[in-house]
Order: C-alpha cells, then structure tokens, then sequence
C-alpha cells in the first residue's frame, strides 16, 4: 500500500512535467483601441486557441468603426471567426480616437453573413460548446452586461471574466469610466472577475529587441510587426496586450482576491522581464496546450538521453510528435526501466485523447490489464499519457479473468475503447518467451533483450495502426 501511494506521489509530480492545463475556449470583446490591436494580434497567434467569437463595443472607437477594424483584420488573416457589432452606449469621443483610426487593421475585406446580434452569438457559441468560455473584455463590460441581463441561465457557461482596467475600488480607468454600472452588474451577477493592469511599472515598454522578435511566420505577429516597423505603432506601453500575457501565463502576475468580493481579483505585481518574454513566446505561437511546469522546455536534443533511445529521439519526434515522446519518456522513468506494455500503455493514452478531443487531467480511464505484471505495465503509460492516475481518482482497474492490453476512455459523455491487436500482443508473448528460453526470467540478459525490444517497438510501432478501436456509445 505505502508502494502504491508513493508511486501515485511521484507520478503526479511527473505529470506536472507534462501539462496539468489546457486552453479554455474564449470570446472576446474589444473597443478597437491600439493596444486591443496588439492583443487581438497576440491571441490570434496561437493557433491551438479556441477563440470562439470576437463582438465590438464604443470606447475608444465607436461599436461600427471596431467592427469595421476587425472585419479587415480577419479577412486579411484568412481566419473565419464569427464577430458582431455590439453596444454604442459610449457616445463621447476621447482624445486618442483619431489615433485609433490611423492604425491599419488589414487592407483587405469581405461581406460577412448577415450580422446577428451579439447576444445571439455569444448565445449560441456558449450554447455549442462543451468546454466553459474564458471572456476577455479589453473594452467596456457593457457587451456582456446586456448579454447577462438577457441570458441569465447561460451565466454558468462562462468560467470568468478577464478584464483589462485599473483598480476598481478607487473607480479609476477608461474602461470602467465609460460605463460604470457595467461592473456592479457583472459583481452582483457572481462572476468571477479578474482585472489586468499594468501598474504603470517601468519595465513594460515595447522596444526595437521586442519587435524584432516578432516573427514573419506568424501572420498576426507579422502584421503588427509591420506596423511597429512603420512606426503607423509607436514603440509603446503595454496595456491590453498583458491581458494574452496573463491568459497563457498567469504565474507571472501576483493577483489578489477582493475580502469583500471573493469573486472579484485584481492584480498586484507583474514579474516584467517574464511577462516581455511571454509575450515573445505567444507571438511566435511557443504556447502549448501541454505546458510544462518545471522543464522551460522539454528536452529533444539527442545529448540528454541514453545512447539508444538518443538513436531514435529525433525519427520519434518528428514520426510521432512530442506529446508521445514526452510520455514514453516520463513513463520509462516512472516505471525504473523500458518496459513492453508500459509504452504501448503511453502510445494507447495519447491515441484515446486524440479520439475524444480530451485535454489531459480531464479523461476518465479503466484498464483491463489485471494487477499483475507484465500487462499491468500497461497503466504506468496510460496515467503518465492520459494525467488519469490512481491518485486522482480518474483511473480503475476492474478485476477481469483475462488480463490484456485494453483500456476504456471516457470524456465529455463519450467512450472509446482501444485494445492492442491480437496480432502484436501475440508478437509480444513471443518475443518474451524467447528471451525467457534464451538467458533465463528476468536474467540480466533478459532484460537487455527487454530494451531492445522496447526501443525497436517504440519506434515501429504507429499508435494510429496497432489498436482495435470501438466506441460504446
């Protein structure tokens, strides 16, 4: 039992090598600002993002002029992004709306279906989808105030809000200005709320280094290259920008929980030199839905591992991708050598996710493999590939009278279930039992013929071709 318990202890830790988050979908709001353009550019640059609808409100342009922007924006991106004109409550002009207006948003333009309204849209992308929405305001609240108003049994589908604007409790910042009762209504609505702000710290200023970072690969992150370059964008201070900062990476802001509104969170410190380097990495598309927690990035160069698995690093990689690199390695690890049914363990668990869409930390598993080595081996790659582990209550072991190779996945109200082929299991036994016949069981000699086998079934085994696939629903 105390092995047991140890071993769920040092998987979980192992696990958060992987990745214990992934991208929640996001609609966001904008009031077409020049700092919501470097924003937009940033989360359009990481292609992993949902990002399910973009609507438009008046602030620093009018609801019509933001659309308009933002039309061009998509169109020149090629991106097919559902968006609409949202509230015109704000009918003052602030100083810097001809500013706004200067900034090319794209040249291109397209004619749109015809518009629907933003509760409408917000309605049904809320509605369709399975995960809960991040919404990200970089304008007023006033958009999603309306919409609560109107959709208040939809309110449960938004897991929180991330608003960009300066301390709420003293009732300073443009965004919250031009609409005051915007907040108290999202507040008293019991939305989480998290609000960004550059706390006019020094270190955030964009800078010729920064930009020249920006790469040309990315059509976001060349765009406003572009218009830095131009200088159409003055090298600025960052304002909304940080909001994608905090989204991808938020353990860079120290935030801190309101005693009197539990449900409202405001940011209190910002690491600066960590926040530029994010931003670099976001614009460059760096930022994964498996991200790392004490590896800034996982190792790949063939340098790091043993001479045998080195030989295979790179044709692995490349062949299988590095989310099942990632978890064959941290299962061998795991598991103290190279074991047969653990790697098809993890090959099996990366498979089922790809099957039902499932983020890790978020599957359910059985395995059928038994308790009892070698195919209990197999739950040692499933926990590390699936973040399924005994210790998370996510992952059983029913008693079964013929252990094999086979496992049930379950996520969002769907089943699949993967057995490896007759076929292979058969070349598997026969391996085994030759090496048995040949140095003896669990000889150092067998063990030696155990890695060369693994490392040779690692590599030429294709997790799209060695599984019997059946869904149970």
């Amino acid at each position: 039992m105390k092995k047991n318990i140890l071993f769920c202890i040092f998987i979980l830790m192992s696990l958060g090598c992987i990745s214990q988050n992934s991208f929640r979908p996001v609609i966001i709001d904008t009031d077409g600002a020049t700092d919501d353009f470097r924003a937009l550019t940033a989360f359009l640059s990481v292609k992993q993002l949902p990002v399910l609808a973009i609507t438009t409100s008046a602030g620093s342009l009018t609801a019509q002029q933001t659309y308009e922007k933002l039309n061009r924006l998509l169109t020149s991106l090629r991106l097919e992004i559902p968006i609409s004109r949202g509230s015109e409550a704000y009918t003052e002009e602030p100083s810097w709306r001809s500013t706004c207006l200067q900034v090319n948003w794209g040249n291109k333009q397209k004619l749109w279906p015809a518009a629907i309204s933003v509760n409408e849209l917000m309605e049904k992308e809320l509605t369709r989808t399975k995960e809960k929405v991040v919404y990200i305001a970089l304008g007023s609240l006033r958009n999603l105030a309306d919409f609560i108003q109107q959709k208040k049994n939809l309110q449960d589908r938004l897991a929180k809000v991330i608003w960009y604007n300066p301390n709420t409790q003293t009732g300073k910042g443009f965004n919250y200005e031009i609409d005051k009762t915007s907040l108290d209504e999202i507040l008293k609505a019991g939305i989480k709320l998290e609000t960004i702000h550059s706390l006019r710290l020094q270190g955030l200023h964009w800078d010729n280094e920064m930009v020249k970072q920006l790469p040309d690969s990315i059509p976001s992150a060349a765009m406003l290259k572009q218009r830095f370059t131009s200088n159409e964008i003055p090298h600025s201070y960052m304002m909304d920008e940080l909001v994608a900062s905090y989204f991808f990476y938020p353990e860079w802001f120290n935030m801190k929980p309101d005693l009197q509104q539990p449900q409202l969170c405001q940011v209190v410190g910002i690491d600066t030199t960590a926040v530029k380097n994010s931003l670099i990495r976001i614009y460059n598309n760096r930022v994964t839905t498996e991200r790392n927690t004490a590896f800034e990035r996982f190792p790949t160069e063939t340098s790091h591992y043993q001479f045998d698995v080195s030989r295979i690093a790179e044709q692995a990689i490349k062949a299988y991708g590095l989310s099942e690199w990632k978890a064959c390695v941290l299962t061998d690890e795991i598991h103290g050598h190279l074991g047969v049914y653990s790697i098809v363990g993890a090959k099996m668990g990366i498979k089922a996710r790809e099957l039902l869409n499932a983020p890790l930390d978020r599957i359910n598993v059985s395995s059928y493999s038994g308790s009892k080595p070698p195919t209990s081996c197999l739950i040692d790659g499933l926990q590390v590939s699936t973040g399924a582990t005994l210790g998370l209550g996510m992952m059983t072991v029913p008693k079964t009278r013929k252990p094999s190779a086979c496992a049930v996945f379950e996520y969002n109200g769907k089943k699949v279930k993967l057995q490896l082929k007759p076929e292979i299991e058969a070349q598997v036994g026969n391996d085994l039992k030759a090496g048995i016949s040949q140095y003896g069981n669990l000889s150092e000699g067998y063990w030696k013929l155990v890695r060369n086998l693994c490392i040779r079934y690692w590599m030429d085994w294709n997790r799209n071709d060695i599984f019997v696939i059946e869904y149970l629903n």
